[in-house]
């Protein structure tokens, strides 16, 4: 009897090692904290024989405690999320990111794992500016960290660029971009840093499946552009300004640079990403004369 208890003991044994790595995805390891994490596949997908068709959904957070492997956490993310069907992902570039934090990205939406607090926040769903019917808009196509592990940026399908502010791990919060979002999927962003009140510009676009994520600008005091009402602008509000606004006036995005005591003016083409360099013999009143003289 007892052999037999011993016996059945070591297939239960063998079969959770079988399942720990037979159906793991996405995998990230610290050597620094001691912990890692995995993405697996859900149950009803295990019941595929082909390995493709499993969809890791099951988040398996486990801690290095003694040479003992503790699980913190076990998460069934296709819970949370209404689409049962599709993989989650962990960002690829956590590697650069010295925050100590990873990104899960689901179909619409993704989450924040902060590594030092053990602890997952979100999900965060990037808003939508598109107008297509698409069966694919909608979906974040290209998710990714920046280096400073300030920022998350990314892509969506029939969108275009997003980012998120995350300074505060606990409570990452999207920015809404400088230029008008739903005129173009080129996307700049004035970012005050961290710990002081200097701005970064930053572009964001994703081109035939790469991310361009460029800081056009760094640690220049600038008076932000505030785009927070164009989430109360109704569809018709939004279509009307589509109608009417001037291709110089869709394309670029003036700043005010207040450096030093002389205003300065910077202007951004939303189309490539560039500074737009104005002539310094010459004195601008206010926007709108910058705008004048880009119209000529």
């Amino acid at each position: 009897m007892y052999k037999t208890f011993i016996f059945l003991t070591l297939i239960i044994q063998h079969a959770k090692l079988f399942a720990q790595f037979e159906y793991r995805g996405n995998v990230f390891y610290s050597y620094e904290e001691n912990i890692t994490i995995y993405l697996e596949a859900n149950f009803e997908s295990r019941k595929s024989a082909n390995k493709e068709d499993y969809i890791y959904s099951l988040l398996r957070v486990y801690e290095d405690k003694d040479n003992n492997n503790v699980e913190i956490l076990n998460a069934d993310l296709s819970e949370i999320n209404s689409d049962k069907s599709f993989t989650c992902t962990i960002a690829d570039n956590y590697q650069k990111n010295t925050r100590k934090f990873i990104v899960i990205k689901q179909k619409y939406q993704f989450y924040v794992f902060d590594i030092r607090k053990r602890k997952l926040v979100g999900p965060f769903k990037p808003k939508f500016w598109g107008v297509t019917n698409d069966a694919n808009a909608g979906i974040i196509s290209n998710i990714k960290i920046s280096e400073n592990g300030n920022l998350i940026y990314g892509s969506i399908t029939e969108s275009g660029g997003f980012l998120y502010n995350v300074c505060d791990i606990s409570n990452p919060y999207e920015i809404i971009s400088s230029n008008l979002p739903f005129l173009t999927t080129g996307r700049f962003y004035e970012i005050k840093n961290c710990n002081d009140d200097f701005y970064s510009g930053i572009y964001v676009l994703e081109e035939y499946g790469n991310m361009i994520f460029n800081e056009i600008i760094s640690n220049k005091k600038l008076n932000p552009v505030d785009n927070s009402k164009i989430k109360e602008l109704s569809e018709d509000e939004k279509e009307d300004i589509i109608m009417n606004i001037t291709l110089n006036r869709s394309r670029y995005i003036i700043l005010e640079d207040i450096s030093s005591e002389k205003l300065k003016y910077i202007v951004i083409d939303i189309f490539t990403g560039n500074i737009v360099n104005l002539p310094e013999n010459e004195s601008f009143a206010d926007k709108k004369s910058v705008y004048q003289y880009i119209d000529k």
